[in-house]
């Protein structure tokens, strides 16, 4: 038995709607919170990207996550940065940009193919 049946689909979609709404107030907050590590904020990045991929590829469990969620995704981080410049406090950032595309990579490399080889995810 997997962890993701086909009944949950609506469930993480509308977990994807939750963190998307979060993600998208947090980004546009005049003031930043600073977080208490180095690089903290890449790493915040790269987390929050990651577990975008993960949402939307749970989801929709009869589609595999490719090119085109990784690219909404990717133009998602991308008008985030862009969005940020026209906030005070807040600026574009190449850097934030590129964490964002690490957590995708990071999860269609590593974490998907995992959570499928030890039939945790499954294709439905």
């Amino acid at each position: 038995m997997t962890l993701f049946q086909p009944g949950h689909a609506a469930a993480f979609r509308l977990l994807l709607a939750i963190a998307l709404a979060i993600t998208s107030w947090q980004t546009m907050t005049p003031s930043p919170m600073p977080l208490p590590l180095d690089h903290g904020d890449k790493l915040a990045h790269a987390g929050t990207f990651l577990l975008l991929a993960f949402l939307v590829d749970s989801g929709w469990p009869a589609h595999p996550i490719g090119w085109r969620a990784f690219s909404l995704l990717a133009l998602y981080g991308a008008g985030i940065e862009i969005a940020q410049h026209f906030v005070s406090n807040r600026s574009m950032s190449a850097a934030d940009l590129l964490a964002d595309l690490t957590g995708l990579a990071f999860y269609a490399l590593l974490i998907g193919p995992w959570l499928r080889r030890h039939q945790v995810r499954n294709r439905q």
